[in-house]
């Protein structure tokens, strides 16, 4: 897991070149360091709630997190999120919810060629089919 106190880890989560800068810079910084550090806790806190049983509380942070990296632009803190998002309704039993986290979080992978993480989600998904089936 990416380090919160090393001020070089917001450059990895910074919108690249190639994807539409959508915050401006201010003279205290940017705009969008401040806005990659507040989506980084309340995934982190998100993630926190999650391991202790507590999904909707989750739910909340890991959302609110996926709007600040959607507007960041960060593909691949929405691939992530959308993949926690899922378990968290999983758990929840919100088996339709979760299924749509999934299938945007295959889509993105898809998108970031990361094959590695397609297996896993395919799984996920073979098994909400199985629990919205039953």
């Amino acid at each position: 897991m990416t380090s919160l106190t090393s001020p070089n880890n917001f450059q990895a989560l910074l919108p690249t070149s190639d994807s539409p800068q959508r915050l401006t810079e201010t003279s205290h910084g940017s705009i969008a360091e401040e806005q990659a550090y507040r989506a980084r806790s309340l995934q982190t806190t998100g993630l926190l709630y999650c391991e202790q049983g507590r999904y909707d509380t989750a739910v909340s942070c890991l959302e609110s997190a996926l709007s600040l990296w959607t507007v960041l632009g960060n593909l691949q803190a929405e691939q992530r999120l959308f993949k926690c998002l899922g378990h968290c309704y999983w758990q929840l039993g919100r088996f339709q919810t979760a299924q749509c986290c999934y299938q945007e979080a295959e889509i993105l992978a898809q998108a970031l060629s990361r094959s590695d993480r397609l297996g896993k989600l395919r799984q996920r998904l073979s098994q909400i089919f199985s629990g919205i089936l039953l």
